[in-house]
């Protein structure tokens, strides 16, 4: 196996990512004026045309498109590759690998037995296939990776050509293409170069470092630049003069999400000035001017951490306070400083600052009724070393203030919601809350513990006969001084016993529909009565009406068939919506429809414009109505039937009427079950 270069080096792995596949095939183009002359870069995007195009070569031609600021009529075509540009032989690549690792990787691509990546291998034919195919993409991979961090490189693997013979003054559009028509591709590589426009490389931009210990932590943008630059140099000096470059190139692959690059370098000491810059590199193999120098040195780090070893309140009420510091690291402090907070989840105060390096113990005597405290290390340099806190609590008699706001909720399920106002005490420990079930008796807490929060939960058993729930809250400090009780909160219990039947009393069946007469339920918590009703031998239950409270004890129920069985039952539901046994029920059946009152009203309008007589009638149940029978008479005759009307009209014009007679009019409804409903009158002088 021919091999130029250790291809498992782990920064090339990450040039996979920079050519993705694609499904169309385009050669990609970038040109530069470098003033004299002009630089050109192409790559293949797919790894297939790449094998093939390297075989084949590429034809390279220019286009004078401008001269002397002017457009020329004709654009002049040059083929700059009079034959097809393609890779070196192998054996004119053997000086150049030597002195050039991205160029001993090309060659490795091109003409390697083998650029098998560790862990591919595989005896499976079917996995072998894949392992070729992926050997593919690697090597075209790694090597437009290569390509772009040597032009020289490039140029001897035919993706890279130099134009000498350029002018000022002139323009040109650059192509790359296939040199062979086997190639199936989407465009040719183009680009546009004004000869008069060249400039200088920039410099890396926002170039900064952070110095630690032993260590130098340097940053800079890439994102904005990145059309420019394919890699960087980090220079270090120890005098500010001699430069010297770090031993590889630093590419944008480790970007940071903010657009930077991160690079970090160890110092052989603390204490002594270094000095930083960073230079670009195009992938023409061009070097930028050099960033601006920034120095530093390196900073011992405060390693050691402040720990409270002894605390105690004294006879005179101060807390003393005894900590462990690591002698080795006094010469990094600037000094020690004391933070107290009021509850562990409050912010730190310093409350004695400039302690001396040599400081091992303090006396305080500003104590509050709770105090956390800390001690911390604040060295020369660098972030401060904080101990863990501790808590002290002077002697404390003093009880918590009384608790406020106490609410609570029930469900139907018997759960119970309590909340209450925090406390405002700064050492409070938590609250108890008491429960009792009759006013006056005593409470007993429902927790063992004081509860922390401000709200909890208890169960109440909605079948005892009892009404109400009483609850108390009572606060404790870390003490456990206790308040005195808060106010009592009395809650109604949302009773699920079921209400007393209702009963009925009377009924009777009349041409009119069935009148029911009942007794309502006698419990006080009763809401609502519910009127049921059902017809014999059918399933379906109909809710007749919902009477709120116990004021209705009577119905009329009209809309009902003639001759018809049907029974009625009546419920009561009680304040928590627990609904009582249904009533015994009542089976009547209905009077035959014939002479029940359907019809409402009926009545006689002059139409002066039309010159006739309208009828119009309201009836209550159209359902049952098969057509209407109309009577009509002149003066004191004795009315006879005039007309038929179809059931689903409820007005009608009589054409026929004298002028100057009574006209006097009936009208009855015809039932479909047979019968007929009540009559209406009505007579008017036309």
């Amino acid at each position: 196996m021919r091999t130029y270069w250790n291809v498992f080096f782990l920064l090339f792995f990450s040039a996979s990512f920079l050519y993705g596949r694609q499904d169309t095939v385009n050669i990609q183009l970038n040109v530069r004026n470098v003033g004299d002359k002009v630089l050109l870069r192409w790559a293949v995007t797919t790894p297939r045309a790449w094998k093939l195009m390297n075989t084949t070569g590429f034809f390279v031609e220019r286009y004078t498109i401008a001269r002397g600021g002017n457009i020329l009529p004709e654009q002049e075509r040059k083929l700059l590759t009079p034959t097809a540009l393609k890779p070196l032989p192998e054996e004119a690549w053997g000086q150049i690998v030597n002195r050039d690792q991205y160029a001993a990787l090309i060659a490795q691509s091109l003409f390697g037995d083998s650029f098998e990546i560790i862990g591919m291998a595989s005896s499976n034919a079917i996995e072998k296939i894949v392992d070729q195919a992926e050997e593919l993409e690697q090597r075209h991979s790694f090597s437009l990776f290569s390509a772009d961090m040597s032009f020289e490189a490039a140029c001897y693997a035919g993706w890279g050509l130099t134009d000498n013979e350029t002018a000022k003054g002139e323009r040109y559009l650059y192509r790359v293409i296939p040199a062979s028509d086997k190639i199936i591709y989407t465009n040719g590589g183009y680009g546009f170069v004004v000869m008069d426009s060249y400039k200088e490389l920039p410099p890396p931009v926002y170039f900064s470092a952070e110095f630690g210990d032993k260590m130098a932590l340097l940053s800079w943008n890439v994102r904005l630049q990145k059309s420019l630059f394919v890699s960087y140099w980090v220079e270090k000096s120890e005098n500010g003069k001699n430069f010297k470059k770090m031993d590889i190139p630093i590419t944008s692959f480790q970007e940071t999400p903010n657009g930077h690059l991160v690079y970090v370098d160890s110092l052989d000491q603390n204490n002594k000035t270094y000095y930083y810059r960073v230079r670009g590199q195009s992938m023409f193999g061009e070097i930028s001017k050099p960033s601006e120098v920034i120095s530093g040195k390196g900073i011992e780090e405060l390693k050691a951490v402040p720990q409270i070893t002894r605390y105690f309140i004294n006879e005179t009420g101060s807390a003393e306070i005894e900590w462990s510091f690591d002698e080795a690291y006094n010469h990094l402090l600037q000094s020690f400083s004391l933070h107290r907070a009021v509850s562990d989840t409050s912010a730190y105060e310093t409350v004695v600052a400039d302690i001396k390096p040599e400081g091992r113990r303090i006396v305080f005597d500003r104590l509050q009724r709770s105090n956390y405290f800390t001690i911390s290390a604040n060295p020369h340099h660098g972030q401060p070393k904080v101990s863990f806190p501790v808590l002290i609590l002077p002697v404390d008699t003093v009880p918590p203030s009384q608790p406020s706001g106490l609410q609570a909720s029930v469900d139907s399920t018997g759960i119970v919601s309590i909340s209450w106002e925090p406390n405002q005490d700064i050492d409070i420990l938590g609250y108890k809350i008491y429960r009792g079930n009759k006013a006056g008796e005593e409470l007993i807490a429902i927790h063992k513990e004081p509860v922390i929060d401000t709200a909890c939960t208890d169960t109440v058993d909605l079948l005892n006969l009892n009404t109400h729930v009483y609850y108390f809250a009572i606060a404790f400090d870390k003490r456990y001084n206790q308040s005195i009780p808060s106010d009592t909160f009395r809650l109604e219990k949302p009773l699920q016993i079921r209400p007393s039947s209702p009963v009925f009393s009377t009924y009777r069946s009349t041409p009119e529909g069935i009148v029911l007469n009942w007794i309502n339920s006698p419990d006080k918590e009763v809401v609502k009565h519910t009127l049921y009703r059902q017809e014999k031998d059918s399933l379906e239950i109909e809710t007749l009406a919902v009477f709120e409270g116990a004021n209705v004890s009577q119905y009329n129920d009209s809309l009902i068939d003639g001759n018809t069985l049907y029974v009625y039952t009546v419920t009561a539901t009680g304040k928590w919506g627990a609904e009582s046994e249904p009533s015994p029920s009542l089976t009547i059946r209905s009077m035959p429809q014939s002479g029940m009152k359907i019809v409402q009203s009926f009545h006689a309008e002059i139409n002066m414009e039309a010159r006739c007589i309208d009828l119009f009638w309201e009836v209550s149940r159209t359902d049952k109505i098969d057509y209407f029978k109309i009577y009509r008479s002149e003066n004191d005759k004795k009315v006879t039937l005039w007309k038929e009307i179809p059931g689903t009209e409820s007005r009608f014009s009589d054409l026929t009427a004298q002028p100057g007679a009574k006209q006097n009019y009936l009208i009855i409804a015809v039932l479909k079950v047979g019968g007929e409903s009540n009559s209406l009158k009505t007579s008017i002088i036309f």
